[in-house]
């Protein structure tokens, strides 16, 4: 009712793709293999003798940083690139539903594959006794984050008709996001910027906020910081296709 005719039919368009496609599978199987397979070795998820999913969300940051933009690179470099982001421009469809209806259906197909490690919670429940709250929390981080990267690769992708030009873009981008709360950045950056400025670029680190959210710790700075990213990203791809078009 709430949701325009064109903006559903990319979604609904641009989902089906991602599950009609072989390599859309393969992204699943690689994402959850990569998931357990750092859990559990890397992570000792066995034995550790906590039973919580803290290893495995403490990878996510990680592994999205390559899954992601990995994904999405192709979002608007393959339209660019085959020509039919043309077609797209005649047919009776604004940019902001075009642009909206992808990005939904990423993110659709993302908790699709965030779904698949569902049976290593199921697991934590079986060996003891988890925080299911903190559990839920950090899902909801994976969420936030995810829905974040995508909104940079979507912009990112909108800027060139190359995918692996898009996803080596957009990686350096999130990986920038990811590692400026690092003491070993912040270190670096002290000798430049003023403990004032430092603090405020403090804040746009994602990988802090979502440990807030690993944590257990929902808070509305996270979550404001995760929202208006993603806003502020999808409008910038609004604005650059608009441009374009």
């Amino acid at each position: 009712m709430f949701v325009s005719e064109g903006f559903k039919a990319v979604y609904v368009k641009e989902l089906r793709s991602y599950f009609r496609s072989h390599t859309a599978f393969a992204y699943i199987m690689l994402f959850l293999m990569t998931s357990a397979l750092l859990t559990f070795q890397l992570g000792d998820f066995l034995n550790r003798n906590v039973a919580d999913l803290k290893p495995m969300f403490q990878f996510f940051p990680f592994i999205f940083l390559f899954f992601i933009p990995a994904l999405a690179g192709g979002l608007w470099a393959e339209e660019k690139k085959s020509g039919t982001i043309e077609i797209l421009s005649t047919l009776p469809l604004t940019v902001t539903e075009a642009v909206a209806g992808k990005y939904f259906a990423a993110l659709s197909f993302t908790l699709t594959a965030l779904a698949g490690t569902f049976p290593l919670w199921i697991t934590a429940s079986v060996l003891g006794d988890p925080d299911h709250g903190v559990i839920i929390s950090g899902y909801l981080g994976a969420v936030a984050l995810s829905a974040m990267f995508l909104a940079v690769s979507a912009f990112v992708s909108g800027l060139t008709d190359n995918r692996v030009i898009a996803f080596l873009i957009s990686a350096a981008v999130c990986f920038i996001f990811l590692t400026i709360g690092l003491p070993i950045v912040t270190d670096f950056l002290s000798v430049f910027l003023s403990p004032l400025l430092l603090d405020i670029l403090q804040q746009f680190s994602a990988l802090a906020h979502f440990e807030n959210f690993v944590n257990g710790a929902i808070a509305w700075k996270s979550i404001a910081f995760f929202v208006l990213s993603s806003v502020l990203w999808l409008f910038l791809t609004v604005y650059s296709l608009y441009r374009e078009r």
